[in-house]
């Protein structure tokens, strides 16, 4: 084959991403987000990086008052989340969460409410409410249960062996 010919067909090998270019990697092995300390105890980030809002998924800590209430919201968006569920066969409608969302950053924009704080909710919710119903089934076996050898007892006691 000459020299700068393609094959072609699969596993040939001179396809393209075979050898990649990596004078372009950063020597430190960091990315370009990464902040590194430099000696004056700055983070060393340019103007570009410094003005990039955090991202929605990092932990946001609030005052005391400022959590009960941003809670309370939370259950009640949660549980309007379930109800619609339920009348839907267990799926949302497209956008739902989101109008919920929408909604509530446009009444209290301060409390930050997202997507993920009302599906992780949704699932504290769920999980509690299964754990609950195993329990009063496993209360409800074992007082069934109960009975039945006290029944047992009670007719082995009246049973005399000569």
């Amino acid at each position: 084959m000459p020299q700068g010919a393609r094959r072609s067909g699969r596993g040939g090998g001179g396809g393209r991403g075979r050898n990649k270019d990596t004078s372009r990697r950063p020597a430190s092995g960091r990315g370009a987000t990464k902040a590194r300390r430099t000696s004056s105890g700055g983070t060393g980030r340019c103007e570009s990086e410094a003005s990039i809002p955090p991202r929605p998924s990092e932990y946001r800590k609030f005052d005391s008052a400022t959590s009960n209430v941003r809670g309370v919201m939370i259950g009640s968006l949660a549980d309007e989340l379930i109800r619609h569920k339920d009348s839907k066969g267990g799926r949302a409608q497209r956008g739902f969460v989101e109008g919920l969302v929408t909604r509530t950053n446009g009444v209290a924009p301060l409390l930050k409410i997202t997507r993920d704080d009302i599906n992780d909710e949704v699932k504290r919710r769920k999980k509690k409410k299964k754990k609950e119903a195993e329990s009063a089934r496993a209360a409800a076996l074992s007082s069934s249960g109960d009975a039945a050898t006290d029944s047992v007892a009670s007719v082995g006691s009246k049973v005399r062996f000569a």
